[in-house]
């Protein structure tokens, strides 16, 4: 989900003066709908939740007897610095200008999910999920002073996008055995993506930019996983999911053809006192085969690992750590490490988790050709840091 709509922004903001790695990758919140799975490495296929059967169908077998209702939310924070290198009259570097400096803290929905077990009138094995989760949000804000070589003010730029990328999913499971359980799932995709650039200039003879983009997505995706359990300790899921049809409508429009993203997932309980839960996850999207309306998109495969752990403290809460690393489709300059952290405590009925993701990264205009708003030779950088905070909260209902 995170490569669906590179095209549509390249086309829709090529005129602006530079663009973060959050738009160039199709937005800037990706997974991870839950609390815990955010908590753990991002680790959202290995996530046993009513939320995590959206993307692992065969987790829902794992879900309590009965009705469970689980809904999460949060904030994306992200700050932005973009500087150029100084020279002087000889052409000698004398140190480096803050270009510009922003900050924004879009609200990330989320998900909303649903699972049935063990429900009178139901097949005996067979457990049913159904929800809604935000899978990309494309929510960015930049504005900053436009200077001449004097830093005399000349103009003013801004450039806005919004919109987002989700999915309304249902996902089925059924026990074949104790070791073995399968799963299958699909949801229908939709969402937006305005985009708006402008620049004033102060000099009134200099005509004023001012362009605007809308586009609308829709489409259906389709997931299959298996998981196995060859040992009460340790459990092992694979998966494979596929944007079935997928088009964009609107000022820039085409049809999408993705290639599917594989998935492997391990779980780990020893049997300690401490009754402390590794898990380990990975992907890998062959998106260089990845086309827009007929055309190569020109992306790389990109591929994820994540790692996390979970300590379950006797009469306490569950303190959670991981770690992630992404291999950007786009380009090795753009590739992410993460660091997570977060807990999970109970209260009364409800079981509530809180989960906190930071990514930094940085990356030079000159690491990303393509960017045709950069003339040759521009020495923009930019540094970016990304902070994450969600929110989860389930309960079962008996019935």
């Amino acid at each position: 989900m995170k490569n669906i709509s590179i095209a549509l922004l390249a086309a829709s903001v090529a005129g602006a003066s530079g663009l973060p790695g959050i738009l160039l990758e199709g937005g800037g919140w990706t997974g991870s709908p839950s609390a815990r799975a955010l908590a753990m490495g991002r680790a959202e296929f290995m996530d046993a939740s009513a939320i995590g059967s959206l993307t692992n169908p065969a987790a829902a077998s794992l879900a309590a007897e009965g009705l469970v209702v689980q809904l999460s939310g949060g904030l994306d924070m992200l700050v932005e610095r973009r500087t150029r290198t100084v020279y002087d009259s000889f052409g000698s570097s004398i140190g480096e200008a803050e270009h510009a400096f922003n900050r924004s803290s879009p609200i990330v929905p989320g998900a909303v999910a649903a699972t049935l077990s063990g429900v009178g009138g139901m097949p005996e094995g067979l457990s049913l999920a159904f929800g809604w989760v935000e899978r990309a949000s494309f929510a960015y804000g930049y504005d900053r002073t436009v200077t001449n070589d004097y830093y005399v003010t000349i103009g003013q730029e801004d450039l806005s996008c919004g919109g987002f990328a989700a999915e309304a999913c249902a996902s089925a499971a059924l026990e074949v055995s104790d070791a073995v359980t399968v799963g299958i799932g699909g949801g229908w995709l939709h969402g937006f993506r305005d985009v708006a650039w402008d620049v004033v200039w102060v000099d009134p003879s200099v005509p004023d930019i001012g362009e605007e983009t809308s586009s609308d997505l829709e489409g259906f995706t389709g997931r299959v996983s298996v998981a196995l359990s060859p040992r009460e300790d340790l459990g092992v899921d694979f998966g494979a999911e596929k944007t079935l049809s997928a088009s964009w409508d609107g000022d820039t429009g085409g049809d999408l053809s993705l290639p599917p993203r594989l998935r492997l997932g391990f779980s780990w309980l020893p049997g300690n006192a401490l009754r402390t839960r590794f898990t380990a996850e990975g992907s890998y999207y062959a998106a260089s085969n990845a086309e827009f309306d007929g055309a190569d998109m020109g992306l790389r495969d990109g591929w994820s690992v994540s790692t996390g752990i979970e300590n379950l403290i006797p009469r306490g809460p569950a303190c959670r750590f991981g770690f992630r690393y992404d291999r950007s489709p786009v380009s090795r300059a753009l590739d992410t490490a993460s660091f997570t952290g977060g807990m999970g405590f109970e209260l009364g009925e409800w079981a509530f988790d809180a989960g906190a993701c930071f990514t930094p990264s940085s990356w030079d205009q000159q690491d990303l050709p393509g960017l045709v708003s950069f003339d040759d030779g521009d020495s923009l950088r930019v540094e970016e840091t990304g902070t994450m905070l969600m929110l989860s909260a389930s309960r079962a209902f008996e019935l």
